[in-house]
């Protein structure tokens, strides 16, 4: 069953770095519960599938114009399965980060209870990704907002908080067992709230400021992983002064060979924010 999209077209107040926009629409199919996304993969043939933070995941397929993102077709939605194969409900529902694994696999981040969960696809039932002890030290609702995978397979994950406004955001990564690779550094109100490898094998990071004058604001640094993180560097900056919440980045290659990155707002369910997915073209 195909959902047709709201689709606008809208400005995107910014300062932009080595990323050039290239489409930013609103998404509503009219569902009860759609929204709060936090989460999303999107692939060459524009395919994507994302998560809603109530334990939902939704899948489509992006639409364009020449290079330019005008629109959505949801074709459905399923309920996140837990271990024993039951809809995810309460403190459990709250899935945050999403990375798909070079099998396909599907790997999710949950924050509340903290844990890293594993599906075939978006039908399956999960298993659990061994936490070592790691999940225990993360702050609640303030767990694994990121959460990547690289071409070995290998899971990344990075807190949405670090714990004082003068500590590094740390990296994970789980290759068979959780170590603490790198280091991001903490800037101004900025809380990371996305992850994704690119196709450059390189790290892209969403991070998003909040002000009780400023508003919602977010930024898209880029790191080298080799042989840890390097000190990075910004590719966009939004302006201060809006309501959309970005929390979900997938960095991809297009089927012309293009990187994309592409984004999405959580709209905590309040009826003063939306559902806005937004691209980019890495022009580097």
């Amino acid at each position: 069953m195909t959902r047709f999209l709201l689709a606008l077209l809208l400005p995107f107040p910014l300062l932009a770095g080595s990323l050039e926009p290239a489409g930013r629409v609103i998404w509503d199919v009219g569902l009860e519960n759609f929204g709060g996304f936090s989460g999303i993969e999107v692939f060459p043939d524009g395919r994507f599938i994302t998560i809603s933070d109530r334990g939902t995941f939704y899948w489509g397929s992006l639409v364009r114009d020449g290079n330019e993102l005008t629109g959505i077709v949801a074709d459905n939605n399923t309920p996140i399965l837990d271990s024993k194969g039951n809809p995810l409900n309460g403190r459990n529902a709250d899935a945050e980060g999403m990375a798909i694994g070079p099998d396909g696999a599907i790997y999710l981040s949950f924050e509340k209870n903290h844990r890293i969960m594993r599906h075939v696809d978006q039908f399956a039932a999960g298993t659990f990704v061994p936490g070592d002890g790691l999940f225990d030290q993360f702050q609640f609702n303030s767990g694994m907002e990121a959460l990547a995978s690289d071409p070995e397979g290998r899971l990344y994950v990075i807190p949405e908080r670090s714990g004082q406004l003068d500590r590094p955001f740390p990296v994970f990564r789980f290759d068979g067992s959780w170590v603490e690779v790198g280091q991001i550094q903490r800037a101004d109100d900025f809380l990371i709230t996305g992850a994704d490898i690119g196709p450059d094998g390189r790290l892209y990071v969403l991070e998003r400021g909040f002000g009780s004058l400023r508003g919602f604001h977010f930024r898209i640094r880029r790191y080298s992983l080799t042989p840890t993180p390097d000190a990075g560097e910004t590719l966009f900056q939004s302006n201060a002064g809006n309501l959309e919440n970005f929390e979900g980045i997938s960095v991809w290659q297009d089927q012309a060979g293009e990187t994309r990155l592409t984004i999405i707002s959580d709209d905590n369910f309040n009826w003063l924010q939306r559902t806005i997915i937004a691209e980019f073209r890495v022009v580097d």
